[in-house]
């Protein structure tokens, strides 16, 4: 054991390659095994691993129920002849990232009720080309709406220059927008039925490789199994209702704003900034005289603690705010409450 450990330790340090071979998240106690690292191991103790496909269920649309696919791959590993261990890895439609889309406002299809649909604090990003050209017609069109959305973040100050993925796999300039992003259907599930299958196969897989390996005692594994799963797992999420609840504000389910307040913490943070920034242009809010006070008179009076709020908003003491901020505070408003007590 001692022996096994020492050469999975080498090849972390001399062999394996971070974000191809693994990768960690951030608050892990150790790196997280990708497929790539599983097949060093594999070579490396003279492993061999046959995969087959042990169950299946295959629900195409009719037109009216939803499109379902779930499969479980058995993957078993020998040494020679020897069967040394065996693992299960299963994958299904109903994973969110496969069952939803996630879309800005202005890309919800008509037929959906924007109202009933699941939302949170997201980003939409857009080709900088794309922005500049804003077709509302064509293979690239979108509506005016989507265009002025990402004009105004760029006027405000508040888009942010990225690079994009083409499907090609080359990077291009892209904006980059905080927004609402509202949870549809995936209209598209039934062409992923291949890809399911796949990550089920993967993750029996790489949970084979560990097992007989011993390599869960160096790292982490789940059914992440390659960095592109890493990297939508790490996304920066503020989620103000449960995805993994199907809500459809339907059924006697509580609207959102009943369960979790107007704003989440984040847009009100993100909301004091922006006012911030238009109070420093000396737009919109007007000064006012004893400012700090009726400051402090506002939190009290929603139960909240100022040096809270100034501290987290600004990283500053409450009588360190300059006016500018002090205003942006004031102008949120009752908004602030989702700071909470």
């Amino acid at each position: 054991m001692l022996d096994s450990r020492t050469a999975i330790m080498a090849l972390l340090r001399q062999v394996m390659i971070r974000d191809v071979d693994y990768g960690q998240l951030p608050g892990t106690p150790r790196p997280m095994l990708y497929k790539n690292g599983a097949e060093k191991l594999e070579r490396f103790f003279g492993l061999r691993v046959i995969s087959e496909l042990w169950e299946k269920e295959e629900r195409w649309s009719d037109g009216q129920a939803e499109a379902f696919f779930r499969y479980t791959y058995r993957a078993r590993a020998y040494f020679g002849e020897t069967l040394v261990g065996q693992m299960d890895g299963t994958c299904h439609s109903h994973e969110d990232k496969y069952r939803w889309r996630w879309l800005p406002e202005t890309e919800i299809p008509f037929w959906l009720n924007k109202a009933d649909l699941v939302v949170k604090l997201g980003t939409a990003t857009e080709y900088k080309w794309a922005v500049d050209k804003a077709e509302t017609t064509g293979p690239y069109g979108k509506p005016i709406s989507h265009w002025k959305m990402f004009h105004d973040a760029i006027a405000g100050d508040t888009a942010r220059v990225v690079k994009k993925r083409t499907k090609t796999g080359k990077e291009m300039v892209a904006w980059e927008i905080d927004t609402t992003v509202f949870r549809v259907p995936n209209p598209d599930v039934e062409s992923l039925a291949h890809t399911i299958a796949m990550m089920a196969q993967k993750r029996a897989y790489v949970a084979v490789i560990s097992r007989v390996t011993n390599a869960s005692d160096v790292f982490m594994v789940s059914e992440l199994v390659d960095e592109g799963e890493e990297r939508d797992l790490n996304r920066a999420e503020d989620l103000r209702v449960d995805t993994r609840v199907y809500g459809n504000g339907q059924n006697g389910k509580q609207a959102a704003e009943e369960v979790f307040g107007k704003k989440s913490r984040t847009e009100v943070i993100q909301a004091i900034r922006a006012e911030y920034s238009k109070a420093k242009k000396g737009r919109d809010i007007p000064s006012e005289e004893g400012q700090l006070e009726a400051l402090i008179d506002k939190l009290g009076s929603l139960g909240v603690s100022a040096e809270a709020v100034c501290r987290e908003t600004f990283s500053k003491k409450l009588a360190g705010l300059d006016e500018a901020q002090m205003e942006a505070i004031l102008a949120v408003g009752d908004d602030i409450k989702a700071f909470g007590k």
